[in-house]
């Protein structure tokens, strides 16, 4: 039989591993904006980036940021030529869907949340829209008696009184004029 002795040594504190600190995105930081944002011209990119930067300021001074150095009229008119391009409302759709993507971790805490405390006012109509998402749909039925109780000489005397009014009678079409021919009286014959 054959005995084999291994020693291992261990250090007294384990080896330090740089952690990423919260918060902070690992790698290069990903450029906001996609295909829409990337064809447009420099100027027009730097406006829509504007927009969102630095929202509420208005379209003029978005461009004035963007590097425009013509007068406030010109920037005013300019900036208001760009928000009709097509390709400007592209991007900004897609700038604007791209920002709202990435809140969604913050809205789902949020509805986590007002799941969580039965107290909330909202407790409920959270409740019901996320099962309604993920497709358990409340089941609705309702039942109705209808009763009709149609008296026909009823009816024929009111549609007499409708019709009998003028404004009714233009509504109606007009009678067929009679048509006016000449006719032969045939016998008939034994075959």
């Amino acid at each position: 039989m054959m005995t084999i002795e291994t020693t291992v040594q261990f250090p007294d504190k384990p080896p330090k591993v740089e952690q990423p600190k919260p918060g902070r995105p690992r790698g290069p930081r990903k450029k906001l904006g996609g295909p829409f944002l990337a064809s447009l011209p420099p100027m027009q990119r730097k406006f829509v980036e504007q927009l969102y930067a630095t929202p509420g300021i208005g379209q003029e001074r978005a461009l004035k940021l963007a590097g425009y150095k013509g007068n406030d009229v010109a920037a005013k008119k300019c900036a208001h030529r760009y928000m009709k391009y097509p390709a400007v409302q592209a991007a900004i759709l897609e700038l604007g869907g791209e920002l709202y993507r990435a809140k969604l971790p913050k809205a789902i805490y949020a509805l986590d949340a007002v799941m969580g405390d039965p107290t909330h006012r909202d407790h409920v109509k959270v409740l019901h829209g996320v099962l309604d998402r993920v497709g358990l749909h409340p089941v609705m039925e309702s039942k109705q008696t209808v009763t009709h109780n149609i008296n026909i000489d009823d009816m024929k005397a009111h549609l007499r009184v409708l019709l009998a009014k003028p404004a009714l009678k233009a509504l109606l079409p007009p009678e067929p004029p009679p048509i006016d021919t000449d006719f032969i009286e045939v016998a008939e014959t034994d075959d």
